[in-house]
Parts: structure tokens; sequence; C-alpha cells
């Protein structure tokens, strides 16, 4: 072990006690016994993670302290903290989706998942509407690459009920848009964004373009022709979604905006994405919201949404939700049930586009059980 890796522990370590002193100078003078006396006789003060929910608890520390014990431990001990995983080239990932990977939490072609998706693919098609589903994997299970252990080596990481879920979706008749296998065909790529949980503008306009091609199967709903597309590239900084979650100091910027380039549909080619008269409504999560207009991170015209309506050369209609399981999804198929023809009910709809995140599957989830009645 050489000098320098002997010390890079040792600010972390000062840290540790600087917090502790401080914390309990604090105390004493609102007359309290000082908190470190009881992590001590606990025997918790050299875990990171028990030491840093007793700080949470304790609302001086949480507001002045614990981001800096935070960015310590994301310096000095490569931490990211409970929520996340640190891999390679400041790569973060969510630790909720790789647990999801290594364990099976839905039961793959006999989920419960499958079931309310046949459902509700069969009241769609009496109304004549066509659903095309489009489940995306996280983002472990594409760029698994950038983790240490034994997740890099292996080749699509993902749950293993995935595949049967997916098998039985296909063979029930359901329209799948597989985005693992579509990814695969482009190995040496990354498709998601390295600071952030969801895709790359590139992988937006590659997953639109097989699903605009899948609806262009249909007869003739208004679309206009393939061929060439109009917009021009960007390049911005991007602050993803997973470096807030680090909640290390704001007035350090630790972690570098990432550079992506955003593809913007030139004037007289960019259509609506809030047409209550298109035969396209589209559903879905935060992969559907990344990049477009109502994104606060891009405020761009480039997500998935917008680059469908490009590809389509017409208007669409979306709905960009937080959460878009079984039950947020009924939801608003009730909720535009309701609705008149030409002010976004059901009767103009020839096409659903459902987008959701496989990592959200788990079998006894009221989301995917509990469903609106329309």
């Amino acid at each position: 072990m050489t000098m320098a890796s002997r010390a890079r522990p040792l600010p972390f370590l000062a840290l540790l006690l600087a917090v502790s002193i401080g914390q309990a100078v604090a105390e004493l003078v609102r007359g309290e016994r000082p908190y470190i006396l009881s992590i001590g006789a606990a025997g918790g003060l050299g875990r990171r993670e028990g030491f840093e929910q007793g700080l949470h608890e304790r609302s001086w520390v949480r507001e002045r302290i614990a981001p800096w014990y935070r960015w310590l431990a994301f310096r000095c001990a490569a931490h990211a903290g409970a929520e996340l995983a640190l891999g390679h080239d400041g790569w973060l990932y969510d630790a909720a989706e790789l647990e999801w990977v290594s364990r099976a939490p839905f039961l793959g072609g006999s989920s419960q998942a499958v079931h309310v998706i046949l459902d509700l693919q069969r009241k769609l098609e009496a109304l004549g509407i066509m659903l095309l589903v489009v489940p995306v994997p996280p983002k472990v299970s594409i760029d698994p690459e950038h983790l240490g252990g034994a997740l890099r080596a292996l080749d699509r990481p993902t749950n293993v009920a995935t595949t049967p879920f997916l098998a039985t979706l296909t063979r029930k008749g359901v329209r799948v848009i597989d985005v693992a296998t579509l990814l695969s065909e482009e190995p040496a790529l990354d498709h998601y964004l390295a600071t952030d949980s969801r895709w790359t503008p590139a992988t937006v306009a590659r997953v639109s373009a097989a699903i605009a091609s899948e609806i262009r199967t249909l007869p003739r709903q208004g679309w206009g022709a393939g061929g060439l597309l109009g917009f021009v590239r960007e390049s911005v900084g991007f602050e993803g979604n997973l470096v807030a979650r680090l909640r290390l100091p704001k007035a350090l910027h630790v972690v570098a905006p990432e550079a992506v380039e955003l593809e913007h549909p030139l004037p007289g080619w960019q259509r609506s994405t809030e047409d209550l008269r298109s035969p396209v409504l589209v559903v879905g999560d935060g992969f559907s919201g990344i990049f477009g207009a109502r994104d606060p991170s891009s405020r761009a015209a480039a997500g998935l949404p917008e680059q469908l309506a490009l590809r389509l050369r017409a208007n669409v209609d979306a709905i960009v939700l937080r959460d878009a399981r079984a039950a947020s999804f009924s939801r608003i198929l009730a909720e535009r049930a309701a609705l008149p023809h030409g002010r976004g009910g059901l009767g103009g709809k020839r096409v659903i586009l459902w987008q959701f995140s496989l990592a959200t599957l788990a079998d006894g989830d009221p989301a995917w059980t509990v469903l609106a009645p329309w």
C-alpha cells in the first residue's frame, strides 16, 4: 500500500470527527444529550449508511454538514449513497434498478401485468384502436459495461422474468417494441446517459423511428410519407436526474453537466405534440419526457413524442406521466373515454402508444393490478 493510498481516507475520517464534534456542541448548547454518544454505544460510527441516517434525523447537521459529508464520501471512498451505485468514468446507476435485475419481482409470462395488458388491448381493439406497447429496460440492462463486478461482464443483464414477459405479449398478439433487441444492433454505443437513468438523444431518435415504422403498417391515418428528415443538431450541457440524488453541496459543482447532442426539427418540420384531434395518443413516463418541450432540464423539442411526430410528419397527442404503470395508464384511458371526439376522446384515436419502464414491474403491486374502470 502506497503512502498516498494510506492518506486517502484521512480527510473522510477528519470530517467524521468534525461532524461529531460540531453536532455535539450544538446539542450541548440546546441542553440535549450528544447524539455521538448514542452512536458510539450502538457501534454504528464505523458504518457510513447508519451514520448518515443518523445525520438525517438531526436537522442542524442535515442542513449544514451532511452534503459535505456525502461529498467527502463520494470523493474519498467512491460512495454514492444508498440510492445510487458509482460506476467507472463517472457513470451513475440507480441502486433499485440493480436490485431489480438481480431478483425476480414479477412472474414473467404468467404475471398479473400480462393479464392487465391483454385486457386493455381487448378493450381498445373493440374501439378500433391499436395498442402499441414500449417497455423500456433499465440503464444497467443496456449499458452495464461502466459498472464494476459481475454485472459488467454480462450481456444485457435483466430480470429473469423479462424474456418470458415480452414473449408472452408477442405470442398473444400485442404489438411490442423490443427496445433491448433494437439497441443491441449497435453494441459499441452508449445508449443511456452517464448521469441520468434515461436514454440519450440518439436512442430517442432510434426508438421513435422503430415506433413510426410500426405505426405506418396501419392504413394511412393522415401522416406524411417517409423519407428525409429536417432537423438540426445542437450540443448542450445536460444535468442528469441522478446527480441531484447525490445531494452534494451545490456550490462545488462536483458533477459537470453532461454534453449531449439534441436533434431539433427545422422550422416547417416541427409538429405539435398537443393535438387532441390526432389519431395517435402517446402515454409515457420520464423516458417519453426527457428532452421534450416540457422537460425543465432541456426545454427542447427533441423528446420521444416530438421525434415520433417528426417521423410521422403528423401531429400527435402526448401525455407524459411521472409514473406510467397500468393504474396511471388506465386512468388516462378512463378520462379520455369520457371526452368527445375531437377533444381528445378515444373515438378519434387509432393508435395508442404506451411506454413504461420495465423496472416498475412487480407482482402484487397495486399499480399493476387496480385499474380505473372505463
